[in-house]
């Protein structure tokens, strides 16, 4: 995950940051593929569970489709979350503190997104 050791010398540097929808989905990927990197993480309206999005908008693929149901499974935050009482052998994960954001009059990413992260997730706190 290289890009995102790039992107973070970036935010340093810039400050620069990812916003709603398409950040937010990013950091809910960046912080399950790589939780090490990062020490907080705040997620905005986040696009988190990429297996049923398809249902409110059709930009990312359709999971109903087999091929693309295996690339959308990848990223997807939601289904990606490393719980504590699971066995990963030669593997502790510590997930960076996490807000999720959510808002209940977004026209594309519903609440239900953010929620559901937050109800399988060990440790996340949402406003």
């Amino acid at each position: 995950m290289s890009i995102t050791e790039e992107e973070i010398d970036c935010v340093y540097q810039t400050g620069t940051n990812w916003s709603g929808t398409n950040g937010g989905l990013l950091v809910g990927v960046c912080i399950n593929q790589r939780p090490d990197l990062f020490g907080c993480a705040l997620a905005h309206v986040g696009v988190m569970d990429m297996l049923r999005f398809h249902k409110f908008a059709i930009d990312y693929g359709c999971s109903n489709k087999e091929e693309e149901f295996h690339w959308l499974v990848k990223y997807s935050a939601l289904h990606n979350v490393q719980r504590p009482w699971e066995q990963y052998p030669n593997q502790s994960i510590q997930y960076p503190s996490t807000m999720l954001l959510t808002a209940d009059h977004d026209d594309r990413v519903v609440p239900l997104h953010s929620l559901e992260l937050l109800a399988v997730s060990p440790i996340l706190l949402t406003f």
